[in-house]
């Protein structure tokens, strides 16, 4: 944000936070608040997170990153104390207000949405979104200029692993309801999202189809276009096969395509090397080629 970069991390106890500042230096460790569960949006100096800090509750407490201070004391987002809420996400709005997003881990699985506003102060109650009788492993959300709001999960356990979205227009109804993604023997707890302003979006994976493929788990994504009603089907993105390629990640550029990185060993031997390919959302799964800049485009060189 303005140039800056936040680094934020946790151990068993707390969360923390460095500021990596335009000149490349680091600022100080600033503890925040909670443990285990969190999720951080910024919107110019201010910093919002969403953490659970132990408990089945979730909480809301914004920062102040020019002052370096917090803006009041931490809000209550979660609302029925039986239920284990977990999966936090928190974004920012164009107006500034919050749309914050989080599930339940007991019977049924839920996701919830719940917007605030500027203040931190809460909008309407939590508003279920759905339920199901299956575990639920991940959330993931992407937001778009329009303030549409692309909500990604992972339910099931090993043998059943099912991967399915929804899309929300700015207010919280529903565009997409339910949309099954992809299916599969294994995989690993992630389901990362990128929504793009013209209602096109890409969702990455982790997974192993079953004990029986040679190829282990790999990295596999799929692109919808026009608010889900088309689709790429789904498309290995590692091309080194051996051994695990796992916790992929996927941001948007600002020509239209995006970036996957994810873990794996690389062709230099490596182990738990971290690697990327650059895509041209547009022709998906066309390689990014037209950017001026540098960018790795698999995991053996790059492309200008």
């Amino acid at each position: 944000t303005n140039g800056k970069f936040i680094i934020a991390w946790n151990t068993f106890s707390d969360l923390n936070m460095r500021v990596l500042e335009t000149d490349n230096t680091l600022g100080a460790t600033v503890p925040l608040a909670g443990s285990g569960v969190w999720d951080i949006a910024v919107r110019g100096n201010t910093l919002a997170i969403l953490y659970g800090t132990g408990t089945a509750d979730l909480y809301l407490r914004g920062y102040d990153m020019g002052t370096n201070s917090f803006l009041g004391p931490a809000v209550l987002v979660t609302e029925d104390p039986s239920n284990d809420y977990s999966l936090p996400n928190i974004r920012f709005k164009n107006d500034g207000s919050l749309v914050a997003v989080y599930g339940r881990g007991n019977y049924p699985n839920r996701i919830y949405r719940k917007p605030f506003d500027s203040d931190f102060l809460a909008q309407t109650n939590e508003i279920i979104i759905h339920d199901q009788q299956s575990s639920l492993n991940c959330i993931d959300v992407s937001t778009n200029a329009s303030d549409e709001l692309l909500i990604s999960t992972k339910w099931g356990v090993n043998g059943t692993d099912v991967y399915q979205a929804w899309l929300l227009d700015a207010d919280g109804n529903i565009l997409l309801d339910q949309l099954g993604v992809y299916s599969c023997a294994y995989a690993y707890y992630t389901a990362e999202c990128a929504l793009f302003d013209n209602g096109d979006f890409v969702i990455v994976m982790g997974n192993w189809l079953s004990l029986n493929d040679t190829e282990n788990y790999n990295v596999r994504g799929i692109y919808f276009n026009n608010y889900g009603q088309q689709s790429t089907g789904v498309v290995v993105m590692n091309t080194t096969l051996a051994d695990e390629q796992v916790y992929p990640a996927v941001e948007k550029r600002s020509d239209g395509g995006f970036v996957v990185v994810w873990q794996g060993n690389g062709f230099q031997g490596d182990t738990q090397g971290i690697n990327a390919r650059a895509y041209a959302g547009a022709t998906f799964p066309g390689l990014q080629a037209t950017s001026t800049a540098t960018v790795v485009v698999d995991e053996t060189g790059t492309s200008g």
